[in-house]
């Protein structure tokens, strides 16, 4: 449970930095909006009419996020070194 809460809470603090690189790309530095917009790619490769909401899109690849972050943290513990005691 603590390595979900752990990836539940990494995954959304990556893609509130996603948002916020495209809200300040909106603003007026577009290279933020099209580096946001390039890092939702997947979501919106593997379900093309979410292409219609960003609200849809964001939150697709938010849960695209949970999934990695998960599979990470949980490899990580897999393939740790044994500690001595």
């Amino acid at each position: 449970m603590k390595l979900f809460l752990k990836a539940l809470f990494w995954s959304a603090v990556f893609e509130a930095l996603l948002v916020l690189m495209w809200a300040i790309g909106y603003i007026g530095l577009p290279l933020f909006s099209y580096l946001a917009l390039w890092c939702h790619f997947p979501a919106l490769y593997f379900w093309p009419t979410l292409g219609d909401s960003l609200v849809g899109t964001f939150f697709f690849q938010w849960f695209i996020w949970l999934v990695l972050f998960t599979a990470t943290f949980l490899l990580r513990r897999v393939f740790a070194r044994p500690t001595s005691a």
